[in-house]
């Protein structure tokens, strides 16, 4: 905003103005017919896909918790084993070194 005061020269533009496409790309239609027919069906079958996809989700986990419990046990055996060795290689030196001497 200018005042009396202190007047500002006009300058010309330095840009181009591009106008706000009127309607959105078809990518954008596109997405809003989907969601508007979305909308519009039946709400019971949009519950039934819904608990559909979630069984499908709960199977899901199910299996992947099966394959954690597997992991799990199959690291538990691993520990096993290396304590085992770790004792059993603690009891050879013991046999080889010789006692302190006081």
């Amino acid at each position: 905003m200018s005042d009396a005061s202190n007047p500002r020269p006009s300058l010309p533009p330095s840009a181009d103005i591009i106008p706000f496409p009127a309607r959105g790309t078809p990518a954008v239609q596109a997405e809003a017919a989907a969601l508007v027919t979305a909308l519009a069906e039946d709400p019971r079958d949009r519950l039934q896909r819904a608990l559909a996809m979630l069984q499908q989700a709960q199977a899901e986990q199910r299996q992947a918790l099966a394959k954690w419990r597997t992991a799990l046990a199959d690291l538990s055996t691993s520990v096993s084993g290396l304590t085992r060795s770790v004792h059993q290689y603690q009891h050879g030196l013991s046999e080889i070194t010789p006692p302190p001497t006081p």
